[in-house]
């Protein structure tokens, strides 16, 4: 029996997250069912981390287990035909039995794209937000996230501590590209974030009332939308 390793891209639009769920579309059923069609073995695709509905990724990584004896480089082309094209098989190998996409990684690194105005072209892919924004303070505060932190009242459900090793943003035309790297992210921490650094930039919370916000002494500010969102990069 073979782990393998594969990294995906995928346009989460139509799909109802990455977890599995009973007639639902959702990224992690497409990927078993078409392993299954191919080799005839019911397996479990394991995910680097669970993508809400709406968001995309472009470095997912998953593992499964596959008894059938077949070249990879046909399996990854046999998948690829298969799929619809909102999700693509990029690379695959054969690992250790001992790696696990989600325990073995890292770090994880999401991206979110935020455009400065309307564009029907990009709206599937970017919050579109025509408020005037003070960027200066939105970098000022990313200081304020790094290190090892509780993010339960940044998230949603989930709770406890994670370490974020990085808030970086970047100004690209009308375009701002904010990337967050940490060991883990509970749910739906990242758009949390996201949502906090824009109420920032808008002037309807103050620095100071970040470790507010930690602590639980005030609600945070809402969540971003989905569709900026993108799982970038996991590192192992």
């Amino acid at each position: 029996m073979r782990n393998i390793k594969i990294t995906i891209e995928y346009d989460g639009t139509d799909f109802y997250g990455w977890q599995r769920q009973p007639s639902k579309r959702t990224v992690q059923g497409d990927i078993e069912r078409v392993i299954r069609r191919i080799t005839g073995e019911k397996t479990s695709v394991k995910g680097s981390g669970r993508t809400d509905a709406g968001v995309h990724a472009v470095g997912q990584v998953a593992n499964f287990f596959l008894e059938k004896d077949i070249r990879l480089e046909r399996l990854m082309a046999s998948m690829n035909s298969l799929l619809n094209n909102d999700i693509y098989i990029k690379f695959i190998e054969s690992v250790p039995k001992d790696f696990d996409a989600r325990f073995s990684a890292i770090s994880r690194t999401y991206r979110y794209y935020l455009f400065l105005g309307r564009s029907p072209i990009r709206r599937r892919y970017v919050w579109e937000f025509s408020h005037p924004l003070n960027l200066d303070i939105m970098i000022k505060s990313t200081d304020m996230f790094r290190g090892e932190k509780d993010y339960t009242h940044l998230s949603t459900k989930d709770s406890g501590k994670c370490t974020v090793l990085r808030v970086d943003m970047l100004k690209d035309n009308e375009t701002v590209i904010i990337e967050i790297e940490a060991n883990r992210f509970l749910r739906r921490m990242v758009r949390g974030i996201i949502g906090t650094l824009i109420s920032l930039g808008t002037g309807k919370m103050k620095i100071e009332d970040l470790a507010l916000i930690f602590l639980g002494k005030i609600k945070r500010p809402g969540i971003a939308p989905p569709q900026g969102l993108f799982l970038y990069n996991v590192r192992y």
